[in-house]
């Protein structure tokens, strides 16, 4: 009797999964589209000269790209329900996220990744300050800032910008990593997340705390570094400073 349940269950087990794959064979397995939630992609044209951007997202991917017609406009993935709000003031270009979803909106199969790209003349900018949960961040080298501020949870920041005076990134489980740049003083922070520092001139100091994250310094001058940490460990190579270095850690 037990042989019999065993086939039957056994049998009726790959006639499921015989199922799920001719569903996905038919959708050309393109898992996306078993999502419940629609995204569709929304322009924001943007006028005035801008000086100073500032965003406030959740889960979208934000990416900086250069305008190739020297025009700002936002491109964003959207749904009925979460949409964004893009204004500009007195230069500066705000995005903000607007989220109208009740918590029996949220039941259900959420895939694909919400996106975020901001066209912007190649150049410099006063700031820019960004705040997510788990979206990623790419920030490429043709633009330059006066002072750049990101916090996030789980989020990756990827940034290849100068930036003449101090860049704050802090992130939960999220990675920095920072390559071919000049800065004014760095202040970095992560949990579980991982530090890359790679060709980077610091003009002041440099500030990196992490918890049980490992912190990678290649190719790095300032005026000098500071890093604590717990169980997190650190590698440095080509690491210059003209002041001095302190360097702390528990079990790291």
């Amino acid at each position: 009797m037990k042989k019999r349940w065993l086939f039957a269950a056994a049998a009726l087990l790959l006639a499921g999964i015989a199922i799920c794959v001719a569903s996905m064979a038919t959708l050309g397995f393109r898992f996306s589209a078993l999502s419940t939630e629609a995204y569709e992609t929304n322009t924001y044209s943007v006028e005035g000269k801008i000086k100073r951007i500032s965003i406030d997202a959740e889960t979208d991917k934000i990416t900086l790209l250069p305008a190739k017609d020297g025009k700002c406009k936002v491109v964003c993935s959207e749904t009925k329900k979460i949409t964004h709000e893009v204004t500009e003031k007195n230069g500066e270009l705000s995005i903000r996220t607007e989220d109208k979803r009740t918590w029996v909106d949220q039941i259900g199969l959420h895939l694909g990744t919400p996106k975020i790209a901001v066209y912007l003349p190649a150049g410099a900018y006063d700031q820019i300050a960004i705040e997510t949960d788990t979206g990623d961040i790419d920030i490429p080298a043709e633009f330059s800032f006066a002072a750049l501020q990101i916090q996030g949870d789980t989020s990756d920041v990827d940034c290849r910008a100068d930036v003449s005076g101090a860049m704050e990134i802090a992130l939960s489980t999220g990675d920095i990593t920072l390559a071919e740049l000049d800065a004014g003083s760095l202040t970095l922070s992560v949990s579980t997340g991982i530090v890359t520092v790679d060709s980077v001139n610091c003009k002041g100091g440099v500030d990196i705390h992490v918890s049980t994250g490992k912190t990678r310094l290649n190719g790095l001058q300032c005026a000098s570094l500071r890093t604590d940490g717990s169980t997190g460990d650190i590698t440095l190579q080509d690491v210059v400073a003209s002041g001095t270095f302190t360097i702390e850690r528990s079990t790291g």
